[in-house]
């Protein structure tokens, strides 16, 4: 084998691992619906609502990462009000959110 046929041998395994990876990624995002939250508002919110049969009364907000958007924690909170939900729980094990909830509190 010559060197060119080693060096695209090497680039078209690594186009193979690239093509698969963004495969299984856009499978991922077709499982899990990811939502476009930084464009959401509060009008679009409660036409989404028109079209969901039950509201839940409590929703509870799990955060198991180090690093938290706490604007996007404060959108879910707003966006969970608008819908009507009565309580909302956020949990963190780490801390961060309960600092943060206990500044929104004051």
């Amino acid at each position: 084998m010559t060197v060119f046929a080693v060096i695209l041998g090497i680039v078209h395994w690594l186009l193979r691992v690239w093509t698969s990876l963004i495969v299984i990624w856009l499978r991922l995002l077709a499982i899990v619906r990811v939502p476009t939250w930084s464009r959401a508002t509060v009008d679009s919110v409660r036409r989404r609502l028109a079209t969901v049969d039950r509201i839940p009364i409590h929703v509870g907000l799990v955060f198991v990462e180090d690093d938290i958007s706490f604007a996007d924690v404060a959108k879910l909170v707003v966006w969970s009000m608008v819908a009507g939900i009565a309580y909302i729980t956020i949990y963190d094990h780490r801390g961060p959110c309960t600092s943060f909830v206990n500044g929104v509190h004051r």
